[in-house]
Order: structure tokens, then sequence, then C-alpha cells
């Protein structure tokens, strides 16, 4: 078996945290819609002045202060969630074409163990094979998908190493 290294580790924890980021892109998107409505529906609030003797005065005065720094707070929160909402999606697409590029095989091992969270005995049951080799083809799973993910930063890795 292949020596498993840090990008392996990371592909491993994305395929386990799969189902949580779509979770939690869902989750994202709604408190975006939240935020983007609360926007929309913002009033500038007025406040009214009162005269000597109680009287209401003519002007009537718009608290821009207040009003603008609910909206910079609001806008803050949209552009926070924007960018989770993007680094969600991009990890979802990513990990969501790696796994289609694999051998069906191979995605029924990955999507047993990870997604669904069966056991070895569980999983060689339904694929009827042994569990050596249920392991050794979620391990061929994760390297070619590890592969996908990080091929430019293993690239990379491998120059450090010659020059170190």
């Amino acid at each position: 078996m292949e020596k498993r290294n840090e990008f392996y580790l990371i592909t491993e924890s994305r395929l386990r945290d799969y189902r949580s980021m779509q979770v939690a892109l869902a989750l994202r998107c709604r408190e975006r819609s939240d935020v983007v409505r609360e926007l929309e529906n913002a009033v500038s609030p007025v406040v009214t002045h009162y005269g000597i003797g109680g009287g209401k005065s003519s002007n009537s005065l718009t608290n821009p202060e207040a009003y603008a720094e609910k909206a910079i707070a609001a806008k803050t929160d949209l552009w926070v969630l924007n960018r989770d909402i993007e680094v969600l999606e991009e990890k979802i697409h990513a990990m969501t074409w790696a796994l289609t590029t694999l051998l069906r095989e191979n995605r029924e091992v990955i999507e047993a163990f990870y997604f669904e969270h069966k056991h070895w005995a569980e999983i060689e049951e339904g694929a009827c094979l042994s569990e050596s080799v249920c392991r050794k083809r979620r391990s061929k799973a994760v390297w070619h998908i590890c592969n996908i993910l990080f091929t430019h930063r293993l690239e990379q890795n491998r120059r450090y190493i010659f020059v170190s």
C-alpha cells in the first residue's frame, strides 16, 4: 500500500465532510437570502424634532448614521456569506466531479464507507467482495480523487523534495 501523505488525509477528510458541506451550503444560501431581504426592506429611520413649547417641528430629518451603520453591518455579513458560499461551492463541485470520474465499483465503496457510514462487513456483503478487496478499492479511489483535487500541489511538493 502506498504511503499516505497530507493530501490523501485531506481528501479523506473532505469525503467524510461531503454531506455536511452540502448542508452548510444550503444553510449559508438561506442566510444570504435573509440578509438580502433585510437590505431590500431596510428603511431609513425618521427622526422628528420637537420645537420649543413641545410642538412638532416641520423638519423631519433622517438618522443616516444609524441606518448607515446597520447597512454596513448587513453588507459585511453578505460579503462574508458570499465568500463562504463560493468556497463551499468550489469544494463541492470539485469533489462531485472527482466522484463522477471513479469507476462504478469504486464509487459504490466510497459512497458506502464515507457517505452512508457502513462498516466493512456491510460493504463486503453489498459488493459481494472480501474486506481486503473493498479496502483496496477504497484506497485506490481515494488516491484517484486525491490526484484529481491536488495534482498541481503534488507536483510542487515533488519539486521541493528534489531540491532539498
